[in-house]
């Protein structure tokens, strides 16, 4: 009797500390506006709606940064790096044409650049950040980068 007096204290300690971090990396973002999870870095994860496949390790993922404050995306489209004015007012967000390094890669490239040149509008939904176009229909989809 007297050690189940001594376990049960132990268990409700572990159970309220599991519990504890649970809630603290589901708060990590708490507090945050649409804007501070915009102002991110950015992988690629779906075209036009579909998960896109980065198995191959040849193939390498775009990568978008988003610097609200100077109103620029950075990024690598696969190999190559690009620098992009961007305009942003409410929920509308365009990309004028920019230059970028011009080396071949494999990959997913030439559909990330008319994705970024087809954008129209954006939300940002827990740690996705979706790109549309006029229509309204999903061209890019990012995921937070860690």
């Amino acid at each position: 009797m007297r050690k189940l007096v001594l376990i049960i204290p132990l268990l409700l300690l572990l159970v309220s500390c599991s519990s504890h971090k649970k809630v603290q990396v589901e708060d990590q973002n708490a507090g945050q506006t649409k804007m501070d999870l915009l102002n991110n870095i950015w992988d690629l994860v779906a075209v036009d709606g579909e998960e896109l496949d980065f198995s191959d390790e040849t193939i390498y993922k775009p990568v978008l940064e988003l610097l609200l404050k100077d109103s620029v995306a950075i990024g690598r489209t696969g190999c190559n790096n690009f620098q992009a004015k961007m305009v942003l007012d409410g929920d509308k967000i365009s990309f004028p044409p920019f230059p970028m390094t011009q080396m071949f890669c494999p990959g997913y490239e030439g559909i990330f650049v008319n994705g970024i040149g087809a954008t129209a509008t954006y939300k940002v939904d827990r740690m996705n950040l979706y790109f549309y176009n006029k229509g309204g229909k999903e061209v890019l989809r990012f995921k937070k980068k860690d």
